[in-house]
């Protein structure tokens, strides 16, 4: 009997071995399925946070390319952006006004609106279009900014050398650049300069050296400047504010020129454009 009942304690521990090893496994299992699983979770995690910050890095990129462009456009949409501004607020008023006056029910039941929500998404959707519309045409107007200029010159309007490509000249020792930034009026010795348009004198050089020898530059409105070189005397200073056709020199033959002459070159936000075509020269009044 004594034997009988160790024998029995010995199966019974034995049992208890086993047991305890299948949940040692278990466990073990379980917690290499658990670190897997939140290895898995990390990573699901970092992918989500990359993609997220490449959203967001898009979103900066499309958000300082519009806002260069309502830069570019300011200057010309400020008065349809007034213009729209009036509109929404008379909108909004009388959409306010029917709201509290009347309400339409779509006739299927799906949706009720109030009549002012409806004016209101008409005159909504009305801003958008004339905004867009004036974004797309920025270009133009900007261009159309040129069309207040005038020849420097009140009478001459042969032009000997054109804006463009040309042949080097070599004058008083000197190579001249094969790109011509402007255009070449000739015009007797003397004749009256006058500026192109409205703008401030950033440059008054009555000194006969370089290139241009005796010349003035002005910076106008839109982005625009002018310059007006080989000049034989500079009757303004850095600093003065100039209107159109108000004289600011004379004609000369200083610097690398080859007979009187006036260098005439425009530019458009720092770039060289030709003035016979890009911008509209109109006579003197």
């Amino acid at each position: 009997m004594t034997l009988s009942f160790v024998n029995t304690t010995l199966i019974t521990i034995d049992k208890d071995r086993r047991c305890a090893g299948v949940i040692s496994r278990a466990t073990k299992t379980i917690s290499s399925k658990s670190d897997k699983e939140e290895d898995f979770g990390l990573q699901t995690a970092g992918k989500s946070i990359g993609a997220v910050e490449n959203t967001v890095s898009r979103i900066k990129q499309f958000t300082n390319a519009v806002r260069r462009l309502s830069q570019r456009a300011a200057a010309n949409t400020r008065h349809a952006v007034s213009s729209i501004t009036t509109t929404a607020r008379i909108g909004k008023a009388g959409a306010a006004a029917a709201t509290t006056a009347t309400s339409t029910t779509n006739p299927f039941g799906w949706v009720t609106l109030s009549l002012g929500a409806v004016v209101l998404l008409f005159m909504m959707a009305a801003v958008v279009v004339i905004v867009i519309t004036v974004m797309i045409s920025s270009a133009g107007a900007l261009a159309a900014a040129g069309d207040g200029f005038y020849w420097p010159l009140e009478t001459q309007r042969y032009v000997a050398s054109g804006y463009g490509p040309r042949e080097p000249m070599y004058i008083d020792g000197k190579w001249t650049g094969s790109f011509h930034f402007g255009i070449d009026i000739p015009a007797p010795e003397g004749t009256p300069i006058g500026a192109s348009a409205f703008g401030t004198v950033v440059i008054a050089n009555d000194d006969d050296n370089g290139g241009y020898g005796k010349y003035v530059m002005i910076i106008h409105e839109d982005g625009y400047a002018s310059i007006y070189g080989h000049m034989s005397s500079v009757n303004v200073v850095k600093g003065d504010e100039v209107v159109a056709m108000e004289i600011i020199g004379e004609v000369g033959n200083t610097g690398l020129s080859k007979g009187p002459h006036i260098h005439f070159e425009v530019y458009l936000d720092g770039v060289a454009i030709d003035p016979e075509n890009d911008i509209i020269l109109k006579d003197w009044d």
